[in-house]
């Protein structure tokens, strides 16, 4: 997904990121990522679930899942909340 909204010309306006587990990268770069993310430096992430849970990113309000939701702790964080 991140390398078909990069190559793609007609989506050059957007700003993708990709964050991904500790396995394919350091927490320092996940935050860098998501700092990026909540700054406006980037208004795309394209990751895994690392995501899913304990990260909060008031800007973020859509959110596609590819895959099936296996937790109650998966559908709550995708849902969000609503203040």
């Amino acid at each position: 997904m991140y390398s078909w909204i990069k190559e793609n010309e007609r989506l050059s306006f957007l700003k993708p990121e990709k964050i991904f587990g500790s396995s394919e990268m350091t927490a320092v770069d996940q935050h860098t990522v998501l700092e990026n993310f909540k700054e406006n430096r980037c208004n795309i992430l394209v990751g895994t679930n690392v995501v899913e849970e304990g990260t909060d990113v008031p800007a973020c309000n859509l959110v596609f899942r590819y895959n099936y939701m296996s937790s109650d702790v998966g559908r709550t964080q995708a849902k969000g909340t609503y203040f």
